[in-house]
């Protein structure tokens, strides 16, 4: 029953933040994008706090979403983003995070909250160096297209304690 109410909550949230407002695609990409990023960091909260109820995990997340929504409504009437902005914020948030992910691959870390502290920091730097990179207001054009990214096939050089190579992949990001 909280989940149903969460949802029902949230399409109502969105559509009185949506109602009687010309949204540019920018504004659209950053509304849908905050739920998922709230929900995501309630989720680190809830498990860092050692939540166990799912019932209430799942509420809270949804609620957390909700939160999300009106969040972005309130930072997209602020500020001015394009669709390629706000993907360029969020792939930094993804990168961080794999970052977080490869540095666990390199420690030895056993505790799951402290993996997932590592994670989700990453994330968060990610997400904050790429907002810095975009800037706000400035209309010369979508900067997502600026950027080239490969990703290859590359051997990776284990720690020094182990005396070999693996194969892995590499990424390659170039800022035209």
């Amino acid at each position: 029953i909280p989940g149903m109410i969460g949802g029902a909550t949230g399409i109502l949230a969105s559509g009185i933040v949506s109602s009687g407002r010309n949204l540019s695609q920018g504004d659209v990409e950053l509304v849908t994008s905050m739920p998922g990023w709230t929900g995501v960091y309630w989720l680190w909260i809830a498990v860092l706090s050692g939540a166990d109820d799912g019932e209430f995990i799942l509420g809270s997340t949804l609620a957390a979403g909700n939160v999300g929504i009106l969040a972005g409504a309130a930072l997209a009437s602020r500020v001015e983003y394009s669709r390629g902005d706000v993907r360029l914020i969020n792939t930094g948030g993804l990168l961080g995070a794999l970052t977080g992910g490869a540095v666990l691959a390199l420690a030895n870390v056993d505790d799951g909250k402290t993996a997932l502290s590592v994670v989700m920091v990453g994330s968060l730097v990610g997400t904050a160096v790429a907002w810095k990179l975009v800037s706000p207001g400035d209309n010369s054009g979508d900067r997502a297209r600026a950027i080239h990214a490969e990703i290859a096939p590359t051997v990776v050089r284990s720690p020094s304690n182990v005396r070999r190579s693996v194969p892995g992949l590499g990424l390659n990001v170039r800022f035209r």
